[in-house]
């Protein structure tokens, strides 16, 4: 449809009516938007008025989409009443004029493709003016078929960034010291002097040059030491705060589980897992796998909330088939958060090894024991605190 085609189909139906044969040289045939020395056409003794009212689409098609429009016309025929002749019989033969004219009728060159001619769907008297005219209105129907042959692209396509459509799995690594709770990465606060409370202005801890780590605003104060770092270590939340619920209570496990100490730790404003998306359903609830990657699946497609976890040494080895020394191998950082699919494992050569996701092979093995698998308390969001969860408390429903 063109801009002007509405215009056009009005000047069509005047001028259908204006040169029909039906009706009389001395009724007034114009567009209710007409010329400006044609205006208070109604006034005339006898007329007829054509304007448009109104539209409505219905898709028959979704691709290429295609609609059927139906447009409503309206032709209004007043005519007064004098000594020769009634108004109200002049009238009413205007409408079967009018009828007889314009019934099954296609306008030309309007800029629109006819899918069904014209047809009056109604026509009912309109009343009696104070000057004597008996006034009639039909209502005409054309209905027309407009295609749009463009292809509908999302806008994150055109502009070229859909990282809000196809979010990363993780959303920052677990960095060395951080304890997990409710997906949240809590890190270490600097103990204070004997009588003065923790503060959060304190936050973290960072690698020194031996090896240990440090607490980042008082190098001097080792918060783990290289030995403890060589033997293999585990901080694990306790899922409980203290009196001021501003600060975590973690502990610190060597690598065969053994408790060594409790510390304190705050939030570090950091996200691990990017569980849910902006106004969509959470990834962890989603049917299927979210380790699909381009290489081809190994495993059938199923339903199950899958786990995440990361290397927990330095560099940790990966293979595509641990089993096939030809395979593509590779290796994968510590801390970085990798999808896994729970529940399977492989054993070669004396090694259990995990299968996980989004690495540079796609699906790939990973030795257990160089891989830490994240407790679904780590990650998971709190499902049963809808209600009653007081503003800033973050470790119990009430």
């Amino acid at each position: 449809m063109k801009l002007d085609s509405i215009t056009k189909i009005e000047r069509f139906m005047a001028n259908a009516l204006l040169s029909s044969p039906l009706v009389p040289l001395g009724v007034n045939v114009v567009r209710l938007a007409d010329v400006s020395d044609q205006e208070g056409i109604l006034q005339m003794v006898n007329s007829i008025v054509v304007r448009y009212v109104s539209s409505s689409e219905d898709v028959e098609r979704q691709a290429p989409l295609t609609i059927i429009r139906t447009m409503r016309f309206e032709v209004n025929i007043a005519s007064q009443s004098y000594l020769s002749q009634s108004g109200h019989d002049f009238a009413v033969q205007l409408c079967c004029a009018s009828h007889e004219t314009l019934t099954n009728t296609v306008p030309p060159n309007a800029g629109v493709e006819v899918f069904s001619p014209f047809r009056m769907v109604s026509e009912q008297f309109a009343g009696l003016t104070d000057s004597t005219h008996y006034t009639y209105t039909q209502t005409w129907e054309l209905i027309v078929q407009d295609m749009h042959r463009g292809i509908a692209i999302d806008p994150c396509v055109q502009r070229g960034d859909c990282t809000r459509l196809f979010p990363a799995y993780s959303k920052d690594p677990v960095k060395p010291g951080d304890v997990l709770y409710l997906n949240k990465a809590y890190v270490p606060v600097l103990p204070p002097p004997p009588g003065v409370e923790y503060s959060s202005e304190y936050l973290g801890v960072e690698e020194a040059a031996d090896g240990s780590l440090v607490y980042t605003w008082d190098p001097t104060q080792v918060f783990l030491s290289a030995a403890e770092i060589a033997s293999g270590y585990y901080l694990v939340s306790t899922n409980t705060f203290d009196d001021s619920d501003q600060f975590l209570i973690a502990n610190i496990r060597n690598g065969n589980g053994d408790f060594i100490r409790t510390y304190f730790a705050g939030y570090s404003g950091r996200l691990i897992v990017n569980i849910t998306i902006v106004d969509g359903p959470s990834m962890l609830d989603s049917t299927g796998n979210p380790t699909v990657s381009a290489v081809q699946d190994q495993f059938a497609t199923r339903q199950f909330v899958n786990g995440y976890g990361y290397a927990n040494v330095t560099r940790a080895f990966i293979s595509v088939n641990p089993t096939d020394p030809d395979a593509a191998r590779g290796q994968i950082a510590y801390g970085i958060v990798f999808p896994i699919q729970s529940n399977t494992t492989l054993v070669h050569d004396g090694d259990v090894y995990l299968l996980i996701g989004n690495t540079q092979f796609g699906k790939a093995w990973v030795k257990e024991d160089e891989f830490r698998v994240m407790t679904p308390e780590e990650y998971l969001p709190r499902l049963d605190c809808d209600e009653g969860l007081d503003e800033g408390n973050t470790t119990s429903c009430e």
